[in-house]
């Protein structure tokens, strides 16, 4: 393809589709899992020893490897309302300009780093605040789709640009959607002045420019970002990398009625989940986002030996080989019957204070404790039947109401 049949087929592509709004929706400190396992591993790339630029920098980069542009729903008229939120583009991986924004919104906000939503009336972008001066970002525009091939690349033409490098290069494409911007609800935004990183949309064929990292090194160099030769070396960059799954411990051995909590990781920043070979002797408790992965509570069930597995979501796998061993309690009764309004005295003798359960019914009490004795006064209701007496989530007895 020309040149100038690229340019077109990229920005009609990536501007066309933001000419509606729906309402801004409220920051919200905490998404659906999926939405926040995508937000951590986004984030994980960063590191607290890097300069606010390079987050931005590494923020901008990461966010457009894994969002793709919902150009065929566009195409069709039928762009679901996830593509205008953050947590749709980071849940589904893909959305529009709206979406885009709010995703860049939120993880520069959760890195510390001052970032607005600005927009025309076609278009949504991000502004953000680097050593006290303002710069526009749009990783929309930077994350283009080209019509004819159906391919995406990642580039920084729209990296921190200044006010007018931001309406010079907009006017020198043909692209309407970056003119007359304002800020969201309508107030003014605030002015894009230095010029320092304008490098990147002077020149598309020749311009150079490197934004130093933390150790003076230089983290990216654009050269000619849409010609053959850059192209190459993006791939390079980006080829695809095998899914893994990291776990930080390789097997396990405990007591039933012992939980343990795991940490696992994607290389890739996927979401992930656990299950159990066999959920009578170990179960997966509890599942909870963690900086950078995904922490799993594991529960021995009974004595034996079974293992945890943990997927990402294309199907890489790792397993935490367990092993269960006899609890650490023991009971006085393995069965007892009691008559309707009745009660029971169970004895458990334990290195520390168990949870007592019969299933989900009956009325419990704690009797009162002697050292490590521990004694459990259970009433029996209209529930009537067999249920089990269950220690730490083991169960231990059969308890009959009649």
């Amino acid at each position: 393809m020309k040149k100038t049949g690229r340019f077109l087929a990229l920005f009609v592509a990536a501007a066309a589709v933001c000419s509606v709004f729906t309402a801004m929706p409220a920051a919200a400190a905490e998404y659906d899992d999926a939405a926040e396992q995508a937000v951590d591993g986004i984030l994980s790339a960063t590191d607290p020893k890097m300069s606010s630029l390079e987050k931005a920098l590494v923020v901008h980069d990461k966010l457009i490897d894994v969002s793709r542009y919902d150009y065929e729903n566009y195409r069709a008229d039928r762009l679901p309302a996830a593509d205008f939120t953050a947590e749709g583009l980071l849940r589904n991986r893909t959305g529009v300009c709206q979406g885009y924004a709010l995703a860049y919104q939120l993880l520069m906000d959760r890195l510390g780093v001052e970032t607005i939503c600005v927009h025309s009336s076609t278009h949504m972008w991000n502004m953000v605040k680097l050593g006290g001066n303002w710069y526009h970002v749009d990783c929309t525009f930077d994350d283009p789709v080209i019509v004819d091939s159906g391919s995406s690349m990642r580039n920084h033409a729209y990296f921190l640009l200044s006010d007018g490098a931001l309406t010079a290069l907009s006017s020198r494409l043909g692209d309407a959607d970056h003119a007359f911007w304002k800020k969201m609800w309508f107030l003014v935004p605030p002015v894009a002045s230095d010029t320092q990183f304008d490098a990147y949309a002077s020149n598309d064929t020749t311009g150079t420019v490197s934004i130093p990292s933390a150790d003076g090194t230089a983290a990216i160099t654009d050269t000619s970002f849409w010609s053959t030769a850059s192209r190459r070396e993006l791939d390079a960059l980006e080829a695809p990398v095998a899914a893994t799954v990291w776990l930080d411990t390789s097997s396990y051995r405990f007591a039933a009625g012992d939980q343990y909590v795991i940490l696992a990781r994607s290389n890739l920043g996927e979401y992930l989940k656990a299950s159990s070979s066999n959920t009578a002797v170990v179960s997966v408790d509890k599942q909870v986002s963690s900086s950078g992965g995904r922490l799993f509570t594991i529960r021995g069930r009974a004595p034996g030996t079974a293992s945890v597995i943990v997927t990402s979501a294309c199907g890489a796998k790792a397993s935490l080989p367990v092993t269960v061993t006899a609890p650490r309690f023991t009971c006085d009764t393995a069965a007892v019957t009691i008559r309707t309004g009745k009660t029971y005295q169970f004895l458990v003798t334990a290195d520390k204070a168990p949870v007592f359960q019969v299933a989900t019914v009956g009325t419990i009490a704690p009797a009162r404790v002697s050292g490590n004795r521990y004694f459990y006064k259970v009433t029996a209701t209209s529930s009537l039947g067999v249920h089990g007496v269950y220690i730490d989530g083991v169960k231990s007895a059969l308890c009959t109401f009649a």
